[in-house]
């Protein structure tokens, strides 16, 4: 009796068509999302984000693109002012030129 299968038999295995995990979770998300229309993107990524049974690499992805939207870029260093002090949004100061021979000093060691 010969062993293996037959050349294009399959044996076992997933059938054709049969969606993964991640597909079946875009597809509830893609259905929720069309349920309500006056639900606006960013609500609709906190909800995803929000939502317990929803597999947690999802979650992650969608708080990232969330994040943007929610919370602005910090501004770290704001226009030289005329003194060659940088003012950072914390509310100190950087002294460029003590910074710059800092970098430098470091780089040759």
């Amino acid at each position: 009796m010969p062993r293996g299968s037959k050349p294009g038999e399959r044996r076992g295995g997933r059938q054709r068509g049969t969606p993964n995990k991640a597909t079946v979770a875009k597809a509830a998300a893609l259905a929720a999302a069309s349920a309500d229309a006056a639900i606006t993107p960013l609500q609709f990524l906190l909800g995803v984000m929000r939502d317990s049974k929803a597999p947690t690499g999802l979650r992650v992805q969608v708080a990232r693109a969330a994040a943007p939207l929610v919370h602005g870029k910090s501004k770290i260093a704001s226009m030289e002012d005329r003194a060659g002090y940088a003012s950072t949004a914390q509310g100190f100061e950087i002294d460029i030129a003590a910074a710059k021979a800092f970098r430098d000093w470091k780089s040759k060691t």
